[in-house]
């Protein structure tokens, strides 16, 4: 018995060691494709990425983040005025096939400043109480005008410094309150981040390629949350396709909906 024991051990640990060498490879091609997504948008700094492996009750996992622990740099005309902190950390797919994100964060920060101005959360098991994806704004408006009058004539910058009232009081701290956007698949990405920061804040880009980049980044995580999506609800997929004119036959097994995922807050 101890010796079955031993080798049923033995099988699960080179099973497990499989999964999740397995893991980081998905790991470092998802970090390759990000790396080179920030490269066709940001001018300079250290865009690297690295993949840790990690273990969370048994199951593979690895976290995909920044090589620069203080994030990003993102400047306005080759000054320093916010930092990006990107975070994910990945496991298998339900079905264990697709690297699935099972906790993100992209986290905004002005200059000098540790606390960030915002950042957008993803946590696939958030509870009841807390929104799958949302928003915390932890800055008050004083470092947000800051902020504004740091995006100089760039953007919608210039009409803002005709309007900010510099002479009013300070406005209570939102950080606590977890304001939610999309859910587990319509959540922003991080190409949507991105796009944010360049338009309200005028970040310096590169001109030639940074639309098109973002847009292909963003195309490709929607069709990845679009296939999930259908995962939820196949039959409500296929109901429509047949709508659309497609044909679509019928299936061994009738697919059960994911009423977690399509039904959570």
């Amino acid at each position: 018995m101890n010796s079955k024991t031993s080798t049923i051990s033995t099988e699960t640990v080179t099973n497990s060691a499989k999964d999740l060498q397995s893991l980081e490879d998905r790991a470092n091609h998802f970090a390759l494709e990000t790396m080179e997504t920030l490269a066709e948008i940001i001018p300079s700094g250290n865009l690297g990425f690295e993949v840790l492996a990690a273990v969370s009750s048994g199951n593979p996992q690895v976290v995909v983040r920044q090589a620069e622990p203080e994030g990003l740099v993102l400047t306005v005309e080759d000054q320093e005025l916010l930092r990006l902190i990107v975070d994910y950390k990945c496991s298998w797919n339900s079905a264990s096939e697709y690297l699935a994100v099972v906790k993100s964060t992209f986290e905004v920060r002005f200059r000098g400043v540790t606390e960030p101005l915002y950042r957008y959360d993803y946590l696939r098991e958030s509870g009841t109480a807390i929104p799958a994806a949302h928003i915390n704004v932890h800055a008050n408006r004083d470092e947000i005008v800051m902020a504004m009058v740091g995006a100089g004539n760039k953007g919608r910058g210039k009409s803002r410094i005709k309007q900010l009232d510099l002479s009013g009081g300070r406005i209570p701290r939102l950080s606590q309150i977890h304001f939610p956007v999309g859910g587990h698949r319509f959540r922003p990405c991080l190409e949507d981040v991105l796009e944010m920061v360049i338009l309200e804040f005028g970040i310096d880009v590169k001109d030639g390629t940074y639309r098109t980049a973002i847009a292909d980044g963003r195309e490709r995580f929607r069709r990845v949350q679009l296939q999930a999506a259908v995962g939820d609800d196949p039959e409500l997929a296929a109901e429509k396709l047949r709508e659309l004119g497609f044909s679509v036959d019928g299936v061994a097994r009738r697919a059960s909906a994911r009423l977690d995922r399509t039904r959570a807050y």
